[in-house]
């Protein structure tokens, strides 16, 4: 899972 620092995808916090 990976968790973007700026949080772009907060529905998809893991999902690219």
């Amino acid at each position: 899972a990976i968790i973007f620092k700026n949080q772009k995808h907060k529905m998809n916090g893991e999902q690219l």
